[in-house]
């Protein structure tokens, strides 16, 4: 337990490798030690491990079939892997196990929105917020699909409660400026990108900084 905790405790500092050391030694002593399973595979995700990550959720959900968590975080593995319809099937049993998280349902989204599902993903970001009404994230997610459907003006909308909750949110107002510029709104385009730009260079986002000036240099 005592690993356990300790690496635990590293894995919220970052430090990963560390972590991973700890939940080695608690799982040499407790071999069906499920948390600890579950923690390391998180922490070779952070790593970007996603094989090695998905094999320890593997094993903490055979220890623990009812951990919804476990699950979640495989599909998060998964799609990291672009295993988007594997990714979908673990978000569905999460979603099962534990209806109320709000995370799995975004997640699930964004796979299917990946898949070009975009009406059925904005149906799990509608849910998601229904869950948690302050998800900036999800309203983000949910502009990108609608503006995928052509519904620039409810991708607008999205985007402006994204930028409300968040109001550091530079992806929010490069995107915002993407749809106002299909609206023939050229002015206020430019007026988010420059805030996108900004907050960018603030960042230390070189690849959005990029795009935004590659935008700025193509809307009149």
């Amino acid at each position: 337990m005592g690993h356990h905790n300790r690496g635990l405790a590293k894995g919220k500092l970052g430090q990963h490798f560390a972590a991973i050391i700890d939940f080695d030694t608690a799982i040499r002593l407790k071999p069906d030690y499920a948390k600890a399973y579950y923690n390391r595979g998180v922490s070779k995700h952070h790593l970007e491990q996603y094989f090695a990550a998905i094999s320890d959720y593997d094993i903490a959900i055979r220890l623990k079939p009812d951990d919804a968590k476990a699950y979640a975080s495989r599909g998060l593995a998964k799609a990291e892997l672009e295993q988007y319809f594997a990714a979908i099937s673990d978000y569905d049993i999460a979603i099962r196990l534990k209806p109320d998280d709000a995370k799995a349902y975004a997640s699930r989204g964004l796979a299917k929105a990946e898949l070009e599902q975009y009406t059925a993903a904005i149906m799990d970001y509608d849910t998601a917020i229904q869950l948690k009404p302050d998800y900036a994230k999800a309203y983000y997610n949910r502009g990108n699909a609608k503006f995928y459907l052509g519904q620039y003006f409810a991708a607008v909308s999205d985007y402006d409660l994204a930028i409300q909750l968040k109001p550091d949110y530079a992806d929010a107002y490069y995107n915002r400026g993407i749809a106002r510029a299909e609206l023939g709104r050229a002015w206020e385009a430019k007026q988010d990108l420059q805030t996108a730009l900004r907050l960018a260079e603030k960042a230390g986002d070189a690849r959005l900084k990029s795009r935004i000036e590659k935008a700025l240099q193509i809307i009149r």
